[in-house]
């Protein structure tokens, strides 16, 4: 019965990238499709799932809609408001997402999957992030988990091996040191909130997805106690000086010229770093590699977390049907396997293979039951927390100071918005 129905799925899903002309074509419709991708490969990309999908979609045709990068989701926002919202647009599950269902823009999108058979294409870790309130609301295109980037030859020189707890990643760390790197990892938090990385690779190690999400969304207090030992090691991290000083001066990209410059070998950053490093001249899986952090805690599935893009519907698409059949068809493993040879970092379709080991090796996690989660926005509360005690923290990693002042923020925060 199972085989039954993958193959019934896959007959469906060939039926909506081969085309509709089972039925007569009507009166071609337009669908509007919003997005930030105005230059370079990505526009070449969004512009090749356009032509794929008006070829097997005669009777609809996609009209972009491209706004710049800087100011553009007020501006989106205003537009779902109006009288002419866009059909299909890009935008971030979690808070973000959450915040426009409340609102009443947005359309869900659990008839469309099942519909559509998208179960078939896209994990269940990922359609779990684009749930809320038992409905689905996100069609996931495409994610950077944060991973730790290493030198390989310095690791092999050491005989170092990839770590399976915190404890090991630590004695990496240690090992390093004491082989003369005075800072292990390298360091880059100009824009602030990525140095809330450690913390959360902590909290999710040992507590699992929902809790991170809880910290996150400041659901929770911040002396919770498996946070509180999270903060324990992070502090133990700080204090034994494991990162390359001064990251408040560097962006993340200028961040991988310490690695290059072979000032420190780990790093922990998103998936787009790789292809910065091998446009160096660095080989991957010969210069260097990476690992996912360990989960410590066996009872919650390994999380991975980073900026992570979908599209969704509008509440008040002009053409609801025809933009589900063009979410549907993003699921598809066509346009999915040009997200991830055009954008980089990981599409969400599972038969996607046109990866490198990095890749590879996230693929293997999810199939193998990993989560993802968007840690990169949230309430505007959090980021003021990211972009202050986070940062402090690394100062001064005073654990009772941090949950004061944090706790301080989140009660604000609450009140303001009667939570």
């Amino acid at each position: 019965m199972k085989s039954i129905k993958v193959m019934a799925l896959a007959v469906l899903a060939a039926a909506l990238v081969c085309g509709v002309g089972m039925s007569l074509i009507a009166e071609q419709k337009t669908v509007t499709w919003l997005h930030i991708w105005g230059a370079g490969t990505e526009k070449e990309q969004i512009a090749k799932s356009i032509a794929q999908f008006e070829a097997a979609n005669p009777d609809v045709k996609v009209e972009e809609i491209i706004l710049s990068s800087a100011g553009w989701q007020p501006k989106l926002i205003q537009m779902l408001s109006g009288d002419n919202p866009p059909d299909v647009f890009l935008w971030y599950p979690g808070p973000k997402t959450t915040a426009l269902v409340d609102e009443g823009v947005l359309a869900p999108l659990a008839g469309m999957w099942d519909d559509y058979g998208v179960d078939y294409f896209i994990p269940a870790g990922l359609k779990e992030a684009c749930a809320y309130e038992g409905e689905v609301w996100n069609l996931p295109w495409g994610y950077h988990p944060t991973i730790v980037v290493y030198n390989k030859h310095v690791f092999d020189d050491l005989g170092l091996t990839l770590p399976t707890t915190i404890a090991e990643f630590e004695s990496i760390c240690d090992t390093l040191q004491a082989a003369g790197w005075d800072y292990p990892i390298a360091s880059a938090w100009k824009g602030l909130w990525r140095g809330v990385f450690p913390p959360s690779l902590l909290i999710s190690s040992l507590g699992g997805a929902d809790l991170l999400m809880d910290w996150k969304d400041l659901k929770i207090d911040f002396g919770d106690p498996t946070c509180r030992e999270a903060y324990e090691i992070w502090k133990r991290w700080v204090e034994n000086e494991y990162w390359y000083p001064d990251p408040r001066s560097r962006t993340w990209a200028e961040g991988l010229s310490i690695m290059l410059n072979n000032e420190a070998p780990m790093y922990i950053i998103g998936t787009y770093a790789v292809p910065m490093l091998e446009e160096a001249g660095w080989v991957l899986g010969q210069d260097f590699d990476a690992f996912l952090f360990p989960q410590e805690n066996p009872d919650y599935p390994l999380t991975l977390f980073g900026p992570f893009d979908s599209w969704c519907m509008s509440a008040g698409a002009p053409h609801p049907v025809e933009a589900q059949r063009l979410l549907a068809f993003l699921a598809t493993t066509g346009p999915q396997t040009m997200r991830a040879i055009y954008h980089g970092g990981m599409a969400c379709n599972k038969f996607v293979t046109a990866y490198n080991s990095v890749g590879q090796m996230i693929q293997d996690a999810m199939a193998g039951g990993a989560v993802f989660r968007s840690i990169t926005f949230g309430p505007f509360a959090a980021s003021s927390i990211q972009q202050g005690t986070v940062i402090d923290f690394y100062d001064d990693p005073d654990i009772e100071d941090f949950i004061e002042k944090s706790n301080a923020v989140r009660e604000q925060y609450l009140e303001e918005t009667g939570s």
